[in-house]
C-alpha cells in the first residue's frame, strides 16, 4: 500500500494538518503573523467600543470617540456603515457624518501617470460619471 518513505511523508503532512486545525492558524495568510487574527479582533472590539461611545452621555466622550474613529479611517468603515441605522439617534447621526467625511485615496503616488489622471477626483464624481 504505502512504502516506508511515503508513509513517513504522509504522517508528517497529516500531523501538520492536525496541528494547523488544532491551533486555528489556518486563518493566517502567508506573510502574516499568527497574532494577526488577534490584532484584527482587538481592532474590531476597539471600533465597537468607540461606536458605543458615540452615544455617551458626556459630550467630551462622544467627541473623543468620533475623533478616534476618524483616525482609524477606512478600517472602521464597515462598522460605521452599519451604525448609521443604530437605534440611538446620536450614534446614527455621528456614524453618518463619519461615513460621509471619509476620503478614499483612489490613486497612489507610485501608480502610473495614466491611472493617477483617470482616478483624480474620482470620489467627487457622481455615480453616472464613475461608471
Amino acid at each position: 500500500m504505502f512504502s516506508c518513505c511515503r508513509w513517513s511523508t504522509w504522517r508528517t503532512v497529516c500531523g501538520a494538518l492536525l496541528l494547523t486545525l488544532a491551533t486555528g492558524s489556518w486563518n493566517v495568510l502567508p506573510g502574516q503573523s499568527a497574532d494577526a487574527p488577534k490584532a484584527i479582533a482587538a481592532r474590531q472590539a476597539q471600533v465597537d467600543r468607540l461606536i458605543t461611545q458615540l452615544g455617551d452621555s458626556q459630550y467630551a466622550n462622544r467627541i473623543r470617540a468620533q475623533e478616534k474613529l476618524k483616525e482609524l479611517g477606512l478600517s472602521a468603515f464597515d462598522a460605521l456603515h452599519l451604525a448609521q441605522d443604530h437605534d440611538d439617534i446620536e450614534i446614527a447621526m455621528r456614524a453618518r457624518y463619519l461615513v460621509r467625511s471619509m476620503r478614499v485615496q483612489w490613486a497612489l503616488p507610485d501608480d502610473p501617470p495614466a491611472v493617477r489622471k483617470l482616478l483624480s477626483g474620482y470620489g467627487d464624481r457622481s455615480n453616472a460619471e464613475r461608471k
